[in-house]
């Protein structure tokens, strides 16, 4: 999926009432002098749970190295959010738990149940 398509996607949840703006979130880090997008954060506020709950969380290979400035930079945003929305819970899915751990994530006692259809 291309980025365009992304933003599209967006929109479409909105208009199809799956969530309001204000609580869906999507954001880029974007190369300062290429202006092409490097990662991006995709989560949600649940305000029943009041949680965040990340979607999608990608950044380029080029910038996943051993340094956490991109994956900071992203995470502000969340941390942003979740102060000025009083939210102290944020999780995620992923099959790369080990990264996230590094930055604070823990692993919870709950299971992802799946069924194939």
């Amino acid at each position: 999926m291309d980025i365009d398509e992304f933003y599209r996607l967006f929109e479409i949840l909105v208009e199809e009432g799956v969530g309001f703006k204000e609580n869906i979130h999507i954001w880029g880090l974007v190369e300062k002098y290429s202006k092409t997008i490097k990662g991006f954060v995709w989560f949600h506020v649940d305000n029943m749970q009041n949680n965040i709950v990340i979607t999608k969380y990608s950044l380029d290979k080029a910038y996943q190295g051993n340094t956490s400035e991109s994956f900071e930079k992203l995470s502000g945003l969340i941390k942003f959010v979740s102060k000025t929305r009083n939210i102290h819970r944020v999780s995620i899915l992923s099959d790369k738990s080990r990264v996230f751990q590094k930055f604070g994530f823990k692993i919870t006692k709950y299971t992802t149940l799946e069924l194939n259809l």
